[in-house]
């Protein structure tokens, strides 16, 4: 067992409990919803000349954005270098730095 697994086996015991019995901070959802909405996105982009790249500084979860790549999206977009780097490091690859330089 990993350090991350051990990390995190805590929170997978609480997957199927009432929200209540979650501690909080803590990402909750839907997961048909959220399958529901990837498919919804491929979708409307399928009779799009452009690939679908969504931005994953607000989940920045490696889970989320495989399930984005899974649905068709030809990459991922994210605000910092160290984002990337966490996304990278899950094995999720195409990934887009989109942030501004100051000058």
């Amino acid at each position: 067992m990993t350090a991350d697994t051990d990390r995190i086996s805590p929170a997978r015991q609480l997957i199927g409990h009432d929200r209540t019995d979650v501690p909080t901070p803590a990402l909750i959802l839907d997961l048909p919803k959220v399958e529901q909405n990837l498919r919804e996105m491929a979708r409307r982009m399928a009779p799009l000349p452009a690939g679908l790249r969504p931005h994953a500084k607000i989940h920045k979860s490696p889970v989320l954005g495989q399930l984005q790549l899974d649905a068709g999206a030809i990459g991922l977009t994210t605000a910092t270098v160290w984002e990337a780097a966490a996304m990278a490091d899950a094995g999720l690859d195409n990934l887009l730095i989109a942030n501004q330089v100051d000058r």
